[in-house]
């Protein structure tokens, strides 16, 4: 297997970038959760961290729903507009989770990148 850098994964999902691979100098991340793979740029990630949010503050439950957080009832757009996925709350939390904490990693990277700080040591 081709060598990757991960970002950030969790019970969820993984998020990583290729490091020899025709998609390493694009600034695109490799998001694996469930059995799917999206290849997402920071402006997409973003984006679909917003829409989990979105979903999680104002769910859309069924009425008689005794499993509210682990019924898979919960539609939940991407970025890519043909793309949508069913998820459960749970799920939800732990995708925004796994959105948030590859961000972060991002946003850290290029502020130590700017700051010329070196973090291989």
């Amino acid at each position: 297997m081709e060598e990757v850098t991960i970002l950030y994964q969790n019970n969820i999902g993984v998020a990583f970038h290729w490091d020899k691979h025709e998609i390493s100098n694009s600034k695109k991340i490799q998001l694996i959760f469930r059995n799917t793979g999206l290849i997402l740029d920071y402006h997409q990630l973003f984006l679909f961290s917003k829409q989990v949010k979105t979903i999680i503050d104002n769910p859309k439950f069924c009425e008689d729903c005794e499993n509210n957080n682990t019924c898979q009832s919960l539609l939940l757009n991407t970025p890519l507009t043909e793309l949508k996925f069913t998820m459960s709350l749970n799920e939800l939390k732990e995708m925004r989770d796994l959105l948030i904490g590859v961000i972060f990693q991002l946003d850290l990277k290029s502020i130590l990148k700017y700051f010329e700080i070196n973090t291989e040591n």
